[in-house]
């Protein structure tokens, strides 16, 4: 019998044959006016003609040009009974009246080898796969289903679907496969949902399962891919449990802005139970006012995906539960999946950050000197009020501007490198000590000004705290100070030129008097006062030729002063060895004048009564500092030494001077009678 040829039949709504071609009376074996009129599912098996209807009344429900059971077995019924394989064309007409359709036969005698082709692809798949007819009875096995779930592939032919998953889920797969009969569509099983399948040892473990309607012609049937995600979800679970541990809210959200996972602090966060949250779109948690831009936003993060911070150099706010806006910061994070691009959102509550943050911006604002803060590239990120006025500009025109532009131009080259070194050792000190320091205003003027740095660690980076006061007014005083102190210095010169000149005019009365005086005792006294006159002239004679007016170097004015005394008291002097020995110490003029006319007491009464009768010797006067500020003067001789009424302090004017002055420069005198001679200190200790 001939099968090249192809065999046709016209069939309408109702599934009567309208017409049919000598091709398709051969294949079947019948005479055209045995067919015309009759329904066509009496070519069909009778063990399939109640689903041939159903099936004819989908076609004609949604009518389009298709091959039925394409790969599988589709069998026609000749007139003599016997069944044969064939390929079977629907293609749609319309007709006058009624809707009908062309349906094309071909004999199809390679179909063992086309089904084999189907069960090795089925076989070789890396994915456990069944295939399950409309009853939900198992049709097909291959081997990767026999290892997933344990059996031997002769235990599930025949066997029911629902025998692959926990008994508690039986009874609702059931009422699921029905509806997927109903409306047979290649899709996931149970999108949303956590699947789950049974071995034969009782386990049940995580599934993802895909569906394949296959149409059989008579019946239809659904290839089901099974795989494993057992490690996966383990996977899954450890990034949920990490993500609700974290610290930080956080989100799961996909390319359609739907929130797929919400942590515990999201949830105390923004106010919501997560099942709140979970399917709803994010911006849900945005504020009204930002809400249309952020789909764009959302979608052009979308486009270029890559870890970064949200909305850099804006203020970023959530919208609670109950209208509330919460300042954030907010971390995106993209994550490529299977089968999607999720994006992990991270947000943190900021709250007492920006409180922190306005009030170091009012103490800013309200410092009395000029303030600003400076980020390591050099960029000015805060200015206050007085900062404006310093420099003449608003700060609108400072902000983000180089910190250079504030420096005189002759110094604005060295700045950066300047700058850099104090981040690479940041620490609160004054800018540029030692040297003069000036600041450049908008008018092209400088101001000095005095800097000081305050370095403050940021999430964002370091930054500086430059603290500026307009020392112009300081300098001013400061000028008119010295002058009023060079004017001050040479008047306290001339005083002490003029106390050094009357003191010697006294000094050189004394001399006269004691020229024309005959009395031994008048002319001792006489000599004495001219003595001490001169030790107090000399003081003022070194200051005014000092350049301290206040304090005299009195290892050299001991010099000096001996040297005097012995000048006065010739020829005696002449018959002493003098010896100095002298440390370097410098005294403030109120004791140097006391300490002084105690070392004129002591050398005087030394020359005068310490070698009587040409009697030689010698003399030492020796200078040693204590601490700081104290000292110890010493006059020593080895002459015939005191009397015993005159070793009392209070026995002669020069004594008791010498314990009056040690108790006005706050220290002890002390004399010391030796086998020969005699010794006595001025002791000043260091003050307390």
């Amino acid at each position: 019998m001939p099968t090249s040829q192809r065999a046709t039949l016209a069939v309408d709504q109702e599934g009567r044959i309208l017409s049919v071609n000598a091709a398709a009376t051969s294949l079947l074996g019948y005479r055209q006016e045995e067919l015309i009129g009759e329904s066509v599912e009496r070519l069909v098996p009778e063990r399939h003609r109640q689903k041939h209807a159903r099936l004819r009344a989908g076609f004609f429900e949604f009518p389009a040009q298709r091959l039925m059971g394409a790969g599988l077995d589709v069998f026609v019924r000749r007139k003599d009974g016997e069944e044969i394989r064939v390929e079977i064309s629907l293609e749609p007409l319309e007709g006058a009246t009624a809707r009908r359709v062309l349906v094309s036969l071909v004999e199809a005698r390679g179909r063992e080898r086309s089904q084999e082709r189907f069960r090795q692809a089925v076989e070789a798949s890396p994915s456990a796969m069944l295939m399950v007819g409309g009853d939900g009875a198992i049709t097909m096995v291959n081997r990767q289903a026999e290892e997933l779930f344990g059996y031997d592939r002769m235990e599930l032919l025949g066997r029911p679907v629902e025998l692959l998953m926990p008994e508690r889920l039986a009874d609702g797969h059931t009422r699921l496969r029905d509806a997927f009969f109903a409306n047979p569509v290649a899709r996931p099983i149970g999108t949303g949902r956590d699947l789950v399948a049974q071995r034969a040892d009782g386990r049940v473990f995580p599934v993802e399962i895909g569906l394949e309607p296959i149409d059989l012609g008579v019946e239809t049937q659904v290839l089901v891919s099974v795989v494993e995600i057992t490690e996966r979800k383990r996977s899954e679970d450890l990034f949920r449990l990490a993500v609700d541990a974290s610290p930080s809210a956080m989100l799961l959200v996909d390319e359609s802005g739907a929130m797929t996972m919400v942590n515990r602090r999201a949830e105390l966060l923004f106010g919501y139970q997560r099942s709140e949250l979970l399917t709803r779109p994010v911006e849900m948690l945005v504020p009204e006012r930002f809400r249309a831009a952020h789909p764009e936003l959302r979608q052009g993060f979308l486009d270029q995906p890559s870890s970064r911070p949200m909305g850099v150099g804006r203020n970023l706010f959530g919208l609670r539960s109950d209208g509330t806006e919460v300042p954030v910061e907010i971390g995106l994070n993209p994550i490529t999946t299977s089968d999607s691009q999720l994006t992990l959102v991270s947000i943190i509550d900021i709250t007492e950050r920006k409180r922190s943050e306005e009030r170091f911006e009012l103490a800013v604002e309200a410092s009395p000197s000029a303030m600003l803060l400076v980020d390591e590239s050099g960029a000015i990120n805060l200015v206050n009020r007085q900062a404006e006025e310093l420099f003449g500009y608003d700060r609108g025109e400072l902000l983000g501007e180089p910190v250079e532009m504030l420096v005189p131009e002759r110094f604005r080259h060295s700045h950066p490198g300047l700058r850099e070194g104090f981040h690479r050792s940041p620490s609160s000190r004054p800018m540029g000590a030692g040297r003069d320091l000036y600041g450049l205003r908008r008018d092209g003027r400088e101001v000095p000004v005095e800097i000081g740095l305050t370095p403050i660690a940021t999430a964002a980076g370091p930054l500086v705290l430059a603290s500026i006061i307009d020392i112009t007014e300081r300098r001013e005083a400061e000028a008119r100070l010295k002058r009023s102190l060079e004017e001050k210095e040479v008047l306290l010169q001339e005083v002490h030129h003029r106390v050094k000149n009357n003191l010697a005019a006294i000094g050189s009365i004394f001399y006269l008097q004691s020229t024309v005086t005959r009395d031994d005792e008048t002319l001792r006294i006489l000599q004495d006062c001219r003595d001490r006159v001169r030790s107090m002239a000399l003081v003022h004679e070194r200051l005014y030729r000092s350049e301290d007016l206040a304090r005299v170097d009195f290892a050299d004015y001991t010099r000096e002063l001996v040297r005097e005394l012995v000048s006065s008291h010739r020829p005696v002097s002449e018959r002493v060895a003098l010896r100095l020995d002298l440390d370097e110490v410098v005294l403030e003029i109120d004791r140097a004048i006391p300490a002084g006319l105690v070392l004129t007491e002591l050398v005087s009464n030394a020359f005068r009564h310490a070698f009587p009768n040409d009697r030689s010797g010698s003399l030492q006067v020796a200078l040693r500092r204590v601490g700081e500020h104290g000292f110890t003067l010493e006059v020593a001789d080895d002459g015939v030494g005191l009397s015993e009424d005159s070793g009392d302090s209070r026995g002669s004017l020069g004594l008791r001077l010498a314990h009056s002055l040690a108790t006005q420069l706050e220290g002890r005198f002390e004399l010391r009678r030796g086998a020969s001679g005699v010794e006595a200190s001025l002791i000043v200790e260091e003050p307390e």
